[in-house]
């Protein structure tokens, strides 16, 4: 099955084409009315453009202060795609904004009796950053302007750390729109410079999702982000994604959420209203060092100082909701450390006040089903929601659920995550359960809101580029076939920079270990064998089916019934440290 899209619809460009455009049409991409020829990287931020908000203010973080209804419960400040035109697409739909990159000040309260006064990286002085709300064909315009403080290392100190593999230089940054099926393409200009090799220099434009690019304090970056007409919906985010900087800028507030909408048609009758985000993250301080030894595998020390768990940003957050409503609660693993690995449970109290307090406790019969309809932005449907008590929720992942409650009490906790095989493990994350929300259901449903039981079926169709990989579209032969499957082992030998390696190799970025051909299929196993806790796998722009992961538990196991992922944790030793994938290109 050829898998051949255009991630620019409103051009007759192919994704090839797209990858070798030069400056010259690079504006017919950009904001309408606004030019992009930057020849100089390096500006200071002097337009106004990039002064969006005021940092000055202190982030203060309290520990349940209110209870939300379901609009209030979310991030603020949404962004939806609005109607536009200019002379070279016409009418299209494009979210256009301006991210304001700054440290601010920021008092938590959310976890044991000392506050924690520190500082965070916020996009428009708010934490997390807006929320985007688009449809398939949408265009997503971003300047990205980079008000953090220099970085304390010069340049050829930070191009040392990157090629040693060592954090550092944690204010150059860049964005990753993580789950979206788009070009991961920069814009470069000709300029008429030339480097110390008498080569010319090149500067960027416009970027895509380009995960290499490199945003220095100081300066700006215009991002182009254009949905193909045939994207599937579904629930997405985006981050930092800078070499040697992506945790600690992550785990500090630079995350929010993008929501490919679905059609009408396939919302299951859910509003607006009750399409509930839930983004999961971290604040752990400028100041903390969270890539010390051991330190990411302690739940709330970190050289003295407790980190929390907020969603939202907002620490325990109490949801109030009407009973038996449908509601879709679409739940984003932003968090940027092994301490991100847990499991996903709704507790019901108990009729005592203690029985929802933070004491993270859940007995087995008081755990509620919640309904899978989704992993990772890819939905399944034609398939009937999934019941699950626990559910597996490492990060990056997202998942989304169907709830339909009746009235009480009841606590959502971030619970431990269970590997397959215990005992094989040399070290293990911190086991501690956390209360991350309270829900309450009370009150009658309602006329304004959609009472009523999980669906039997999730309607809808995914796009060509989603449907089943079956044996025959995998390579015949060679690496990547059926029979000689492309091998990815992952290793850290020891703590420190130069001890990552990849496929018996150290990791270098910029290193090319396959080259994979367009429009193809291929098998790959990946293997974790030595690790001391999971590792993350993920490939941009490219979700893969996950070999015997099945969506039914009662259906066959074939490529019909593989669930989809873009993101997972391939576990650490024993039988299940091997897993095996398919994806096309």
């Amino acid at each position: 099955m050829a898998h051949n899209q255009n991630p620019v619809p409103h051009l007759d460009l192919s994704r090839r084409q797209f990858l070798a455009v030069g400056a010259g049409v690079a504006a017919t991409f950009a904001l309408p009315g606004k030019a992009l020829a930057q020849t100089n990287s390096e500006i200071a931020l002097a337009d106004a453009d990039c002064a969006q908000c005021d940092p000055s203010g202190m982030l203060v973080i309290e520990k349940r202060i209110e209870a939300y209804d379901s609009t209030g419960f979310q991030p603020a400040n949404p962004i939806v795609s609005q109607s536009t035109s200019d002379s070279v697409h016409g009418s299209y739909q494009e979210a256009a904004t301006t991210f304001d990159l700054r440290e601010r000040p920021i008092t938590l309260k959310c976890v044991g009796n000392k506050p924690l006064v520190d500082e965070v990286r916020t996009y428009n002085c708010q934490m997390p950053g807006p929320t985007f709300y688009i449809n398939p064909g949408d265009k997503m315009s971003i300047k990205l302007c980079n008000n953090l403080s220099p970085n304390p290392e010069t340049k050829e100190q930070c191009e040392f750390k990157n090629l040693i593999n060592s954090p550092g230089c944690f204010s150059n940054t860049n964005m990753h729109f993580h789950g979206l099926h788009v070009s991961p393409a920069t814009i470069l200009h000709k300029t008429d410079k030339v480097d110390d090799q008498g080569e010319a220099v090149y500067e960027p434009v416009l970027s895509s999702d380009d995960v290499l690019a490199k945003i220095t304090p100081g300066s700006d970056r215009q991002y182009c982000v254009w949905l193909p007409e045939t994207h599937a919906p579904g629930t997405h985010w985006y981050h930092a994604h800078q070499h040697g900087a992506t945790a600690i800028q992550a785990t500090n507030g630079m995350v929010g959420t993008i929501i490919v909408q679905e059609k009408e048609e396939n919302t299951m009758g859910v509003t607006r209203d009750n399409d509930v985000i839930w983004l999961v993250h971290e604040v752990v301080g400028k100041g903390t060092d969270i890539y010390t030894r051991g330190a990411p595998n302690k739940l709330g020390e970190r050289g003295g100082i407790r980190g929390s768990f907020l969603v939202n940003g907002k620490c325990q957050p109490t949801l109030t909701i009407k009973p038996h409503t449908l509601q879709r609660w679409r739940f984003i693993n932003a968090t940027g450390t092994p301490r991100g690995l847990m499991s996903l449970q709704l507790c019901r109290c108990g009729d005592e006040p203690e029985d929802c307090n933070e004491k993270a406790r859940c007995d087995s019969d008081s755990l509620v089903p919640m309904y899978l309809i989704a992993q990772d932005g890819i939905s399944f449907y034609g398939n009937k929601p999934q019941p699950k008590t626990k559910w597996a929720f490492a990060p990056a992942n997202r998942s989304d659920f169907l709830v339909s409650l009746p009235p009480g009490k009841y606590k959502v906790l971030k619970g431990p995550y269970e590997y397959p095989l215990k005992a094989s493990m040399r070290q293990t994350p911190q086991r501690t359960s956390e209360v991350i929300a309270y829900v309450n259901v009370e009150g009658p449903a309602g006329e304004d809101v959609f009472p009523g039981a999980v669906p039997a079926i999730i309607p809808g169709k995914l796009p060509d580029y989603l449907q089943p990989i079956p044996d025959e579209e995998i390579l015949s032969d060679g690496p990547g076939s059926l029979d000689l499957p492309r091998t990815l082992q992952f290793a850290v030998v020891a703590f420190g920079p130069g001890n990552y390696w990849f496929n018996n190799k150290i990791y270098k970025m910029g290193r090319v270990d396959h080259a994979v051909k367009l429009n193809t299929a291929e098998r790959w196993v990946l293997c974790n064998p030595n690790g001391r806790s999971p590792h993350p796998f993920h490939i941009h722009v490219n979700p893969f089916q996950l070999e015997g992961d099945l969506i039914d538990p009662d259906g066959p196991n074939d490529p019909t019934n593989w669930r989809w992922w873009d993101t997972i944790a391939v576990d650490p030793r024993g039988q299940f440290s091997t897993r095996k994938i398919r994806q096309r290109f």
